[in-house]
């Protein structure tokens, strides 16, 4: 039979871990959502230079890329 004193503490560790965890996947998403912030941003530089690139060249249609 474990103490009481046994019991909070293996409880502590549980939370502890668990929070850990928690921890670890919100890095993780914050991650995952900058890089895709930063994917999308790079997408539209690209795009108004290819417009950029177009106007100056006096072309009237820009090749679009998906």
């Amino acid at each position: 039979m474990t103490t009481s004193y046994q019991d909070d503490t293996d409880l502590r560790r549980i939370v502890s871990l668990t929070q850990n965890e928690i921890n670890q996947k919100r890095q993780k998403t914050a991650k995952d959502i900058i890089q895709g912030f930063n994917l999308m941003a790079s997408r539209v530089v690209e795009e108004n230079n290819i417009q950029i690139a177009a106007t100056l060249s006096g072309s009237k249609h820009t090749d679009r890329k998906s």
